[in-house]
């Protein structure tokens, strides 16, 4: 796995590649307003703090139960 820490903004691919989400539910994500990112042309870039506030937000708080 790639070491991310080092760039201020991500691309849809890094953010799906760090979750291990298939890259459409980024987008999907982005699309209805879940996940800010900015788009320059056609590309979009998500910042590293809009991505730690997509984290913390899906964060959970139940416990898994035994499957």
């Amino acid at each position: 796995m790639k070491d991310y820490n080092n760039f201020n903004f991500l691309t849809p691919k890094q953010v799906s590649e760090v979750l291990q989400l298939n890259i459409l539910t980024i987008y999907s994500y982005i699309k209805h307003g879940q996940l800010t990112a900015v788009k320059l042309g056609k590309a979009y870039r998500i910042r590293k703090e809009d991505f730690e506030i997509f984290l913390k937000y899906h964060k959970t708080t139940t416990k898994l139960k035994d499957f």
